[in-house]
C-alpha cells in the first residue's frame, strides 16, 4: 500500500469556518507551520459571512481555496470558483 501512496497526488486541506474572519488567517498560519497545507476548504458560506479571509490567506500563505460548503449536506460541497466568489461579494 505504501508504494502505491508514494505516487499518489495527495492534498492536505485545512477546513476553516468562513464566519471566523481574521482569526482564520491565524489558524491557517499555525496549522501550516505544523503541517504543509496544500489547499483550503471554507465552510458556512451560506451564512452572513462572505468568506473574505480567503484573500488574506491566499496573499499571506499562497494557499488556494479548493472547496466551499454552502449548506449542511454532502451535496452542498462545491468546487471553489474564484469568479463566482468575487461576483457574489460585490453583488
Amino acid at each position: 500500500i505504501l508504494k502505491k501512496l508514494q505516487d499518489a497526488n495527495l492534498e492536505t486541506m485545512l477546513v476553516l469556518d468562513g464566519t471566523q474572519g481574521q482569526n482564520g488567517l491565524s489558524q491557517a498560519s499555525v496549522f501550516n507551520e505544523a503541517v504543509d497545507i496544500t489547499a483550503l476548504a471554507i465552510t458556512k458560506m451560506d451564512s452572513t459571512s462572505k468568506g473574505g479571509i480567503v484573500f488574506a490567506i491566499a496573499k499571506e500563505l499562497k494557499l488556494p481555496t479548493k472547496l466551499i460548503c454552502i449548506g449542511e449536506g454532502i451535496g452542498d460541497i462545491a468546487d471553489f470558483d474564484s469568479t463566482e466568489f468575487v461576483n457574489a461579494i460585490f453583488n
